[in-house]
């Protein structure tokens, strides 16, 4: 409960309308079904938007991943 809260205090601190956020926050509040999250990853993205043909888990090489790593901050 304590993230709930957290989030309801983020959110007046930064004068966003709570409303926007009742759903998200419901679900810090009562929780949510277990899942094992999206998880597609940098390749797969890549792959898609590129239209690879897609070899089970390797569809990109590790070298083009690795070209493609991006530095977020």
């Amino acid at each position: 409960m304590a993230s709930y809260e957290l989030l309801v205090q983020r959110i007046h601190e930064h004068g966003l309308p709570e409303e926007a956020f009742k759903w998200y926050l419901d679900l810090r509040k009562y929780g949510s079904v277990p899942h094992g999250g999206f998880g597609m990853g940098i390749e797969r993205a890549v792959a898609w938007i590129c239209d690879l043909s897609m070899c089970g888990d390797d569809s990109v090489s590790a070298h083009a991943a690795s070209a493609l790593s991006v530095n977020i901050w």
